[in-house]
């Protein structure tokens, strides 16, 4: 079967990007082929999918080309309402999936009640949709996930107190930037990973080394996999620590 992977752009190391490589890398090691269409690529990201075998179409680059594909997966509305019009594609199974209800680009298109299905990753997403007039049989919960390589290592002991903090984000808020530097007066380390520190891609091993994470979504299974302790906040505020009491 082939499928092809929407993301609205190709151009740095955010969630819905990283969620499309490991969509495409799962799909090919399960005997598949998983590309990933978008409008814009950067050299870098270019490389990533480079590395891990995945074919990148620019769907900008030529608009006659017909996309030969069994199952489009798309995350964008608007890419989605792209191809649809602008691409010879026929025969071929639709799927949304919607990675937030808090954003325009993540809501579904006018025309979803035509889609073969519809994903949502939350509880409060599902509410979402099915209050837009979603139909419940067609509307499947997809969570956030990490890879397999994630639960093949375990973190084996824990401090007392953190030592070292990572904070995963590509939106850093003034809180938590106050938080560092507080942090590193009383001689703990702060690691920025994202757009406002070190961006590079977050693999099984990158996280081993911190005592706790500070982060929201797609990092939050990255901890669990492997039992770091998991601190959720970000731009959207958060629980902070997470613990069997508020995990739901």
């Amino acid at each position: 079967m082939k499928v092809l992977i929407l993301n609205h752009s190709f151009r740095v190391l955010a969630g819905s990007e990283i969620n499309a490589l490991q969509l495409a890398n799962a799909l090919n090691k399960m005997g598949y082929e998983g590309d990933i269409g978008t409008l814009a690529i950067s050299k870098r990201m270019q490389q990533f999918a480079i590395d891990m075998g995945i074919k990148l179409l620019d769907l900008l680059d030529d608009e006659n080309t017909p996309l030969n594909y069994e199952l489009v997966w798309a995350h964008p509305a608007p890419l989605l309402t792209h191809v649809l019009f602008r691409k010879d594609l026929t025969g071929c199974r639709l799927l949304f999936s919607s990675l937030s209800p808090l954003t325009p680009l993540e809501s579904p298109p006018v025309f979803f009640s035509h889609l073969s299905c519809l994903l949502v990753h939350s509880d409060k997403n599902r509410t979402h949709l099915l209050e837009l007039g979603a139909s419940r049989d067609r509307l499947h919960f997809f969570p956030n996930f990490a890879p397999p390589a994630f639960f093949a290592r375990t973190k084996v002991s824990l401090r007392p107190s953190p030592r070292k903090i990572a904070v995963v984000s590509n939106n850093l808020t003034p809180e938590i930037f106050q938080m560092s530097v507080i942090a590193r007066r009383r001689g703990l380390q702060v690691d920025f990973i994202g757009r406002n520190g070190k961006s590079f891609y977050v693999d099984e091993h990158a996280l081993l080394p911190y005592d706790v994470v500070v982060s929201i979504g797609k990092t939050a299974p990255y901890c669990f996999a492997p039992k770091i302790p998991f601190f959720c906040y970000d731009h959207f505020g958060g629980s902070g620590y997470l613990h069997p009491d508020n995990l739901s």
